[in-house]
């Protein structure tokens, strides 16, 4: 038989043959090197508990969503209210793909339209800058604290934290790999929930 076919009988395995492999080598891990099997339960639950701890709640979530709510509020405000040069603020990364705790960050990319074409890397810079001056503007308020531009990375942002949450803010321009990444990510997560 050729290695077609030997592929072909790899992908007729079943799970629950898969699940008889893995289950005979962890017993022969756990042989080879001392380990009770208790020791693992009780890791198990050390870990659980630890994941558990780290899980953002609802009030989490919620405070995130508003803030971004906010931030659409504040595009508004510079752009105006027109539909085809306002932009449209998205959150992506670790809220998207709900793997985010209670201390993660919130990144947030600004989107005009759904162009295909890819904005100049002048014109992002421009448009982080007008999100930079209003947001030092609100930071005199005490609305947003540690306002700071990061126009030299390989991908502009500009940080600040808000100041009635604490959460901080990561803005990018027209962030698509991001959005798509993460959008990826959070779908294979519903999936498999091992993720």
């Amino acid at each position: 038989m050729d290695s077609r076919g030997n592929v072909a009988e790899e992908k007729n395995v079943s799970s629950k043959a898969i699940r008889k492999k893995v289950n005979n080598t962890v017993s022969i891990a756990l042989k080879r090197y001392k380990i009770d099997s208790y020791v693992l339960l009780d890791l198990d639950k050390v870990l659980n508990d630890v994941y558990c701890s780290f899980r953002p709640v609802s009030a989490d979530y919620n405070t995130r969503k508003e803030l971004v709510k906010n931030l659409n509020a504040m595009a508004i405000d510079i752009y105006g209210n027109l539909e085809e040069s306002s932009p449209v603020l998205e959150a992506y990364g670790s809220f998207v793909m709900d793997m985010y705790s209670s201390q993660s960050d919130l990144d947030v990319s600004i989107n005009f339209g759904s162009g295909t074409s890819e904005l100049s890397r002048e014109k992002k810079l421009e448009i982080l800058k007008r999100f930079a001056k209003k947001l030092r503007a609100l930071q005199g308020e005490g609305h947003v604290k540690n306002v700071e531009s990061i126009f030299t990375a390989k991908v502009p942002i500009v940080k600040f934290s808000d100041q009635g949450t604490g959460v901080e803010c990561d803005l990018s321009v027209e962030n698509k790999d991001g959005i798509l990444n993460s959008q990826i990510v959070r779908i294979i997560s519903h999936i498999d929930d091992r993720i």
